[in-house]
C-alpha cells in the first residue's frame, strides 16, 4: 500500500513539474509510462502521437501479461514480474486497445487524438 502511496504521489510530482512528456513538438519522440496496478492501468487512456515510446511497469506484487486485444498485429509484454518493466514504440499500425491477460476486464488504450486538456 505505501508503494503505491509513494507511486502515485511520484506521479503527481512529476506531472505537477512538466517532468512528464508533454508532446509540445510535432516531431518529437516522447517516452509514456503505463503503470499495472491491482485492478487497473494508470493512465487507463495514454494520449500519444505515432512513434513514441510506451513502458508498461509491473507495480502489483504477482507476474503480469499485457498484450493487445485483439489477434490481428497482437503485441504482448511477455510475462512481467514484479517490478519489472517492457518498452514498446506505437505506430499508426499498431493495436491501440490492451488487456490484462489474467483479467481481461482491466483494459486501457493508447490514443492519437489530443488530450483532453490540451
Amino acid at each position: 500500500m505505501l508503494r503505491k502511496f509513494a507511486v502515485m504521489a511520484s506521479i503527481a510530482a512529476l506531472a505537477a513539474t512538466g517532468a512528464i512528456a508533454d508532446g509540445e513538438e510535432d516531431d518529437e519522440i516522447v517516452d509514456h509510462t503505463v503503470m499495472i496496478m491491482d485492478f487497473n492501468f494508470f493512465p487507463v487512456v495514454s494520449y500519444i502521437d505515432n512513434g513514441d515510446r510506451v513502458e508498461f511497469i509491473n507495480e502489483t506484487d504477482a507476474p503480469r501479461e499485457i498484450h493487445a486485444r485483439k489477434a490481428l498485429n497482437r503485441w504482448s509484454t511477455g510475462v512481467l514480474q514484479p517490478g519489472e518493466s517492457f518498452e514498446m514504440v506505437v505506430t499508426s499500425g499498431s493495436q491501440l486497445y490492451f488487456i490484462d491477460v489474467a483479467d481481461e476486464t482491466i483494459a486501457g488504450n493508447f490514443s492519437f487524438e489530443p488530450a483532453p486538456l490540451d
